[in-house]
């Protein structure tokens, strides 16, 4: 059985003394990754990484929300083409270092470099790679006018999940979490209690899923996964 990170990094400078070392020990333990880009260059980075490995390595292509520079739509939409090119994003909204007198504007911008990628992800046909932090009320809003035109089976990945009850049930009725016969993703963080609270019933028919979570949280849903179906657990 394989596993899938869904949302690595490590593409950035971070890694450059053992970046080909970490790659090969995960691919050798069929650990599989999505390296996620928050900028025209580190998205390039991840594309670049998906060309030097046979196997096992794949990226996600997008703009952070923090992100100030000029969204070039044509260069992703070129780059997001690529066979190895799983999702789209890192992309989304995140409001939790806006300055007070700042909000209405940057708000403003975030949202349409949201909408952007969502734009992208429809002609690509590809899923999206959601940023959420302290954002929701607006996320979920745009996403509700856009997710019947997302033609991917999952229409996306919900990255650091902090929310609420309510918040995770809105996103498994977007479809984030699917029931086909592919391998599955669930994402997760501080707030996985409340995840749980609301998906055990759908979690018991998937046929295979990944939990990222802390690892504060290791024993308790190994616990709780050892009642249900077959799972794998990655800590970050």
């Amino acid at each position: 059985m394989k596993l899938i990170d869904a949302h690595t990094h490590v593409q950035l400078r971070q890694f450059n003394p053992d970046r080909d070392e970490v790659i090969k020990r995960a691919v050798e333990q069929d650990i599989w990754m999505v390296n996620v880009g928050t900028t025209r260059k580190d998205s390039q980075a991840a594309v670049d990484l998906c060309e030097a490995y046979a196997e096992g390595v794949f990226a996600s292509i997008g703009q952070h929300p923090d992100e100030r520079e000029i969204f070039d739509y044509d260069w992703y939409m070129r780059t997001g083409a690529h066979e190895k090119v799983v999702a789209i994003g890192e992309c989304g909204l995140d409001y939790y270092r806006v300055e007070p007198h700042l909000f209405n504007d940057e708000r403003d911008r975030q949202i349409e470099l949201f909408q952007q990628h969502i734009e992208l992800a429809k002609e690509l046909g590809k899923p999206l790679m959601v940023h959420c932090r302290e954002a929701f009320s607006d996320v979920k809003s745009v996403m509700r006018k856009e997710i019947g035109d997302l033609s991917a089976d999952v229409p996306g990945i919900l990255h650091f999940f902090t929310g609420t009850k309510e918040d995770a049930k809105t996103f498994l009725d977007f479809g984030f979490i699917s029931l086909d016969e592919s391998d599955q993703v669930i994402y997760s963080s501080e707030a996985v209690e409340s995840l749980l609270g609301v998906t055990p019933s759908k979690l018991n028919t998937l046929r295979e899923q990944v939990l990222l979570i802390s690892n504060e949280f290791v024993k308790e849903i190994e616990d709780f996964f050892n009642k249900t179906s077959r799972f794998l657990l990655v800590s970050n």
